[in-house]
């Protein structure tokens, strides 16, 4: 969904955690096959100034996400769950845009 967006985000984690990557050094990459791993930790550290704005279109849809931005998943979340965050990313990232905080 990021890629279909024309985003350089990406998403990432492991076990039960994700991170969203909104790439603030405006790196190349690509969404669909991005390896965390190939980074070092120094650009995850830079603070995107979209974070707190995509949290607070994603509190409007009902999710909540930390400010790395990330969070948990567990067997607790149906597939419902998993669709509702995915079109709620979807309608901020549209939000943001309406905002001309996104090309």
């Amino acid at each position: 969904m990021i890629a279909e967006a024309g985003l350089p985000w990406a998403c990432h984690g492991s076990f039960s955690s994700f991170y969203l990557f909104l790439n603030p050094q405006g790196l190349e990459i690509d969404p669909a096959s991005f390896d965390a791993a190939e980074y070092g930790a120094e650009i995850f550290k830079a603070k995107s100034p979209l974070v707190t704005k995509l949290r607070l279109a994603l509190l409007l849809e009902g999710i909540d996400v930390n400010g790395k931005p990330g969070g948990s998943v567990s067997a607790a979340h149906e597939v419902a769950d998993i669709e509702h965050a995915a079109g709620a990313l979807a309608r901020a990232i549209d939000w943001l845009r309406a905002e001309g905080d996104l090309a």
